[in-house]
């Protein structure tokens, strides 16, 4: 198959899936969080050829930790880091623009037709993000009515890590990396009554 997409009659397959998973998670007034490991090994088969799914990380480690460090404010840490993620690689002309929360868009052009070597038979580069926010509660009461407005700002990939999500080959077999965005602010406000 060249392309990731059949486009004749379709093809009848299995699948074989294999993991484990350890949760340590605290809740305290204070301070809460949770790390999670998970390990898992995926494999599917259609016709005469197997592959692994671009879905499947082998190795996934995740923290999220939360200190509430006033009655009302929160500070919320959170890491990602997982490995072994196969991806197919595509030889055909593709722009990536991610999506940034400042711009409010992404965009992909381009139509991925053609894979270079094995569909997902190349492992992406290991991915790894840290993540910072803080969130304030105030209570008010307007016009009668008891509300809480809640602020809050992160900071999404604060290392500016460029994570790669797909690879396409350039003339001279060169390998493109598609980044995701290096870093990210955001703010939020929230109305409850």
């Amino acid at each position: 198959c060249s392309a990731p997409v059949r486009s004749s009659t379709a093809a009848t397959g299995s699948a074989h899936a294999l993991g484990l998973s350890i949760a340590l998670a605290r809740n305290g007034d204070r301070v809460s969080g949770e790390l999670v490991y998970s390990l898992s090994s995926t494999s599917r088969t259609a016709q005469s050829g197997a592959y692994t799914p671009s879905f499947a990380a082998t190795h996934v480690l995740s923290l999220g930790v939360g200190a509430r460090v006033l009655p009302s404010t929160t500070i919320r840490f959170a890491a990602s880091l997982n490995s072994g993620v196969p991806s197919s690689i595509y030889s055909d002309q593709m722009e990536w623009t991610p999506y940034t929360p400042t711009s409010g868009n992404g965009d992909v052009a381009g139509s991925p037709q053609h894979v270079v070597g094995s569909l997902d038979g190349t492992r992406l580069p290991p991915y790894l993000r840290f993540d910072l926010g803080i969130r304030r509660q105030w209570r008010i009461n307007l016009f009668g009515v008891d509300a809480s407005v809640a602020g809050s700002a992160a900071i999404t990939n604060v290392l500016g890590r460029s994570n790669t999500f797909g690879l396409t080959m350039q003339e001279g077999n060169a390998l493109r990396p598609l980044l995701l965005p290096a870093r990210s602010f955001t703010l939020g406000l929230e109305w409850r009554h």
